[in-house]
């Protein structure tokens, strides 16, 4: 969605970046991609080059049009035979972090809120799998559970779990607005943040630091990343070969 705050806070970082170098952006935006969409956009000569946010289920389709269109740059996740420029995060060493921080806390019935089959949700699913082996806690496959990135169903994962009875004293979510969403249905049910529940989101868009609690989150630079994504794709135009960026995570310790 383009009211996601994330969303929001990278397509203006794209457009500063753009338009200093003296450049217009072009806002498209597609609800389902059909076969072939990518090309399309392509055919219409429009534009010099495209910045794409998000690889969604589009892998393949990038990886088939980055074989003969050189000017692209796609922010996402590290992905197996990944063909096209990407930049992002470290997503698996993101959800490390997060884990850690509340295992630390001495929690050891933490939830997953996301939706894994997304390709950046699937790595950080990871990063939290990994984490709890590494922390001598046994995963429960009832503490991970679908939540979407934006508007209301965010709220349906957290509370599912509190409807079934599920136990828990943690909540790491994939995204800030899931973890907002979170701390909202954990107060309705009665349940303190984070006396009862800690919650760690991912993303730290401007939102996280005015909630309250303060939400303590997993820090993607995306001034950095914007940066990164317009310098490349400026190389790619000029007929240059580039290598993708992954950027390091920072953990930002807020009240949650």
């Amino acid at each position: 969605m383009i009211s996601d705050p994330f969303f929001l806070e990278m397509v203006g970082r794209l457009a500063d970046e753009i338009t200093l170098r003296g450049y217009e952006v072009l806002l498209t935006k597609v609800l389902a991609p059909t076969q072939g969409w990518l090309d399309r956009i392509i055919q219409l000569n429009r534009s010099d080059g495209l910045l794409i946010i998000g690889q969604s289920n589009q892998h393949q389709a990038l990886n088939a049009v980055a074989d003969a269109y050189g000017p692209l740059v796609v922010w996402g996740g590290d992905l197996p035979d990944r063909r096209y420029c990407t930049v992002g995060v470290d997503n698996v060493a993101g959800a490390r972090l997060a884990v850690e921080h509340l295992i630390g806390l001495g929690r050891r019935r933490i939830a997953f809120l996301g939706l894994p089959e997304a390709p950046e949700v699937g790595l950080r699913r990871q990063g939290y799998l990994g984490a709890l082996e590494a922390g001598g806690i046994a995963v429960d496959p009832a503490l991970t559970v679908p939540a979407h990135f934006s508007g209301e169903p965010e709220l349906e994962g957290i509370q599912y779990l509190l409807s079934a009875g599920v136990s828990l004293d943690a909540v790491f979510a994939a995204s800030d607005v899931i973890a907002l969403g979170a701390i909202r249905a954990l107060a309705e049910a009665g349940l303190r943040v984070p006396e009862d529940v800690s919650v760690v989101g991912f993303d730290d868009v401007t939102v996280a630091r005015y909630s309250w609690p303060p939400l303590t989150t997993i820090r993607q630079d995306l001034g950095r990343g914007a940066r990164e994504m317009v310098n490349l794709l400026f190389a790619r135009i000029n007929g240059q070969a580039t290598d993708s960026v992954f950027m390091a995570p920072e953990l930002v310790v807020r009240q949650t």
